[in-house]
């Protein structure tokens, strides 16, 4: 035995001022009113600043600062040049200004950096700049070295100059074991090293 469903008249009274409430709200976002209200002057100043949004977005970016980052590489060392690139991306999504120096062949321009940021381990690469970053530190300038220096001859020079106070020969591990939850659901989680 099929029972038929039947709609009351209730029902359809809904359903039809919902759907009038949806048509009258569309039609109330459209541009169709606000010709219709007469606000050619609303409509000149909200064209007015998307003109003015889009001639701003392709416009060059420019830096919210002055302030100009050196970036010192090693161009024959492949990790050194993705660590470059890497900072340089960001830098640039922060917009701020960078100067690429491959240490091989230029020097840095100390004068015009607000910050050093070295993308190599042998300061030995330094050569020629060792004596101007030592300077530039001394003066109250920035330098970030982004990976842990090799220990040398080169290091044991600056390493007091750079504002290093101390440090340990750096220790190969084998592996990461987690006794907590650093990471969710890691604890007892073990992670071996290289071979």
């Amino acid at each position: 035995m099929r029972k038929e469903v039947q709609f009351k008249r209730n029902v359809y009274i809904i359903l039809i001022s919902i759907m009038a409430l949806a048509i009258i709200i569309q039609i109330a976002r459209s541009q169709l009113v606000l010709q219709f209200k007469h606000t050619d002057q609303l409509l000149a100043e909200r064209e007015a600043l998307v003109a003015q949004v889009t001639a701003t977005s392709q416009k060059p970016d420019i830096s919210l600062t002055d302030e100009l980052f050196c970036l010192g590489y090693l161009k024959n060392d492949q990790l050194s040049e993705a660590l470059k690139d890497n900072v340089a991306r960001t830098l640039s999504y922060m917009k701020r200004q960078t100067e690429e120096v491959d240490l091989n062949t230029k020097i840095f321009n100390y004068e015009m950096c607000a910050a050093v940021l070295l993308a190599t381990n042998e300061l030995n690469a330094l050569k020629d700049h060792a004596e101007g970053l030592e300077e530039f530190v001394h003066n109250g300038g920035s330098a970030f070295l982004m990976h842990t220096p090799a220990i040398g001859d080169r290091f044991y020079q600056i390493y007091r100059k750079l504002g290093i106070v101390e440090f340990e020969y750096p220790q190969l591990t084998k592996g990461i074991h987690l006794t907590s939850n650093v990471l969710l659901g890691a604890k007892r989680s073990k992670m071996p090293g290289p071979n």
